[in-house]
């Protein structure tokens, strides 16, 4: 279920027939954008994630307590993860004042362009980037504040 149970008008309802339709044992694979991410603190109504196709938002706890409270699924995981692209080229970009779409990284500086994925793309092939990256993605997931929320699920063997 990748970005899926928050375009649901019942996440409950769909859960549940979820679990009926897994085998015994079967897993669920579930993602979805994070309410409490640092990326909809700081963009606030800008966050790309709030738009009219989402009838539903979750932090991990809200989520964790729907799966708990109305399914016999076992979570077996759960994490939040990623600092978003979207949230980098805001900040870098003065709060906004520069379109999201116009920054580049290269091994030495940032400069502009067209492209807001050639920036995922030039952080990973930037290795003082990628690691700068890593740490605040870890300091992130630690804190439950990354972009998405992560939930592996198994429906009990009986």
């Amino acid at each position: 279920m990748f970005e899926v149970i928050e375009h649901l008008n019942n996440p409950i309802k769909f859960l549940c027939r979820a679990e009926t339709v897994i085998k015994p044992g079967g897993l669920i694979y579930l993602t979805t954008p994070n309410f409490n991410s640092l990326d909809r603190r700081v963009l606030g109504a800008k966050w790309s994630a709030i738009h009219r196709e989402h009838l539903s938002y979750f932090t991990p706890e809200t989520l964790l307590k729907l799966i708990n409270d109305n399914t016999g699924l076992e979570v077996l995981h759960s994490e939040t993860r990623n600092l978003s692209a979207e949230l980098i080229n805001y900040l870098r970009n003065f709060g906004g004042k520069v379109p999201l779409q116009n920054i580049y990284v290269s091994s030495t500086e940032i400069t502009l362009i067209a492209e807001p994925l050639d920036l995922r793309s030039k952080i990973d092939q930037t290795r003082w980037l990628l690691l700068l990256k890593h740490g605040i993605n870890q300091l992130l997931n630690a804190s439950s504040l990354s972009s998405t929320i992560i939930i592996l699920l198994r429906r009990s063997k009986k």
